[in-house]
Order: C-alpha cells, then sequence, then structure tokens
C-alpha cells in the first residue's frame, strides 16, 4: 500500500507578488493529485471534505472533479460528501469502446 499523500504545501509567494506557477495551480494537477488519493483510498471510497484538507483546497475545486468524472462513469457518489471509484473498465469511454469495437482487448 502507498503512503497517504501528504496536503499540499502553502504556496509561498514569489518577489512579484504571485503564488506558485498556473501548473501549481492548474485544475490538471489537482484532478491528478485527487485520482491518486482516491486509488490509495480503503475501497476506493473517499470523503470529499477529507480529500479537500488533504489536497489544500477548497471543496468547489474537488466538486468541478467530481462532477467530470461521475460523468465519465470513473465514480459514483455514495453519499452526499462520499464517493467511490468504479474504475476505467466500468467508464462511460470504456462502454463507447466497447460497443464500437474500438477496445481491442485493451479495457
Amino acid at each position: 500500500s502507498a503512503a497517504p499523500l501528504e496536503p499540499a504545501p502553502k504556496r509561498a509567494k514569489k518577489e512579484n507578488g504571485e503564488k506558485g506557477s498556473r501548473y501549481d495551480h492548474s485544475l490538471g494537477l489537482l484532478t491528478t493529485r485527487f485520482v491518486d488519493l482516491l486509488k490509495q483510498a480503503p475501497d476506493g471510497e473517499l470523503d470529499l471534505n477529507s480529500a479537500a484538507t488533504q489536497l489544500g483546497t477548497k471543496k468547489r475545486r474537488i466538486y468541478d472533479i467530481t462532477n467530470v468524472l461521475e460523468g465519465i462513469g470513473l465514480i459514483e457518489k455514495q453519499l452526499k460528501n462520499k464517493i467511490k471509484w468504479m474504475g476505467v473498465a466500468n467508464s462511460a469511454l470504456a462502454h463507447s469502446m466497447r460497443r464500437n469495437g474500438a477496445a481491442g482487448g485493451v479495457l
């Protein structure tokens, strides 16, 4: 089992007053870290309040991520603040690829 993710470090202000790089703030990076956290979660279930705290972000950003992941079938809502990883094989993309014969046994 992988070690738990460390909370995101506080961003130090640069000399010109900016905080970190745009990449450090990007939704893409946050999504990657969120999925890593989700894959480490027991039984693939994750509390969204805990995730927001561990990732050092606002819950609104977590909802941005979960809305997309739920839309493509990678996660399912279990309770108001709890989600479960369904995986790529169960995703809408995988079903579409199988239906169209494009999976070729990859998924």
